[in-house]
């Protein structure tokens, strides 16, 4: 029996295991070769922080990935990241754990580890000019290593109020590294909706020779849910598709949702909606049955 031929390449995050279950990576890799996932990003935070992980386990995972042709990427820490803090202790310990990713990365034969530059706090926001050279060094030092083991390194596009993310931001720190291939962008959805006055088209667009990757999921700010499956939330994911598709961006999309179910949903909707713009005449065959059931009541 023949596999499953998607129009894009699907993944999934860690995000989607059980903790209460005690769920590993192992699991993880497991559920995408049974559902046909052709890539994991490993959220190597929490308890799945680098330390935790056994040379057994990161083993098995490089032996099961190459096996099955999954392609791998790891998430480095973020909430206690901030590479552009004015506190030199701070910062240099937010580039070793960007180190520590990389290495992991390189371990399991990852092909690139996505990064939260930071935040804007006090006084790194009064003080923007000198953080801003802060960051740029934290990334040249990561860079460096990054260059040197083969991985590359996603800037995650961020739309919190003090996240370091915003889009004008990472033009800025690409223009810096201009001529750095390890240096790239990583365009969350979510992220992506919290630019209301930014055209989606216009985020992507922007970035377009520079993404590696998307994390994939819908977000409903009236019930304050960030990682539901497409089509759950406020999303617009007709425009979505029609951007990738029009812009010929043929990224991995990483399903960063809270559970299983909420992957597998997710490729779902997507694909049918690709389907649809690929066969507009089902569309329109659908519009005139209901049309002529209509007319018969």
């Amino acid at each position: 029996m023949s596999a499953q031929v998607f129009a894009f390449k699907y993944g999934i995050s860690t995000s989607i295991l059980n903790l209460r279950r005690n769920e590993t990576l192992l699991d993880a890799a497991e559920f995408a070769i049974k559902h046909g996932f052709e890539h994991i990003e490993i959220v190597a935070d929490g308890v799945h922080h680098v330390v935790y992980i056994s040379d057994e386990e990161i083993g098995k995972i490089r032996e099961l990935s190459h096996r099955n042709k999954i392609s791998l990427s790891v998430h480095a820490p973020y909430y206690s990241i901030d590479l552009a803090n004015l506190s030199e202790r701070v910062r240099r310990f937010a580039i070793d754990e960007v180190i520590n990713a990389l290495h992991f990365a390189r371990a399991i034969s990852a092909k690139w580890i996505t990064v939260h530059l930071g935040f804007k706090f006090y006084p790194t926001k009064v003080l923007w000019k000198k953080a801003f050279e802060k960051l740029c060094d934290s990334l040249s030092q990561i860079l460096s290593l990054a260059e040197e083991l083969g991985v590359i390194v996603g800037m995650e596009l961020r739309s919190g109020y003090f996240d370091l993310g915003h889009p004008t931001l990472l033009d800025k720190v690409l223009n810096r590294f201009n001529d750095n291939k390890y240096i790239a962008v990583v365009i969350d959805t979510a992220q992506l909706a919290g630019f209301p006055n930014l055209p989606m088209i216009d985020v992507i667009s922007r970035f377009k020779d520079r993404i590696i990757s998307f994390h994939v999921r819908d977000v409903n700010p009236k019930i304050g849910k960030d990682m539901l499956a497409c089509g759950e939330g406020i999303i617009n994911w007709y425009e979505f598709v029609d951007i990738l598709l029009r812009l010929d961006i043929k990224k991995t999309l990483v399903f960063e949702v809270s559970d299983k179910e909420g992957a597998l949903l997710s490729r779902e909707y997507l694909e049918t909606i690709i389907y649809e713009k690929l066969h507009p005449e089902i569309i329109e065959e659908r519009e005139s049955i209901g049309q002529q059931y209509g007319e018969a009541e």
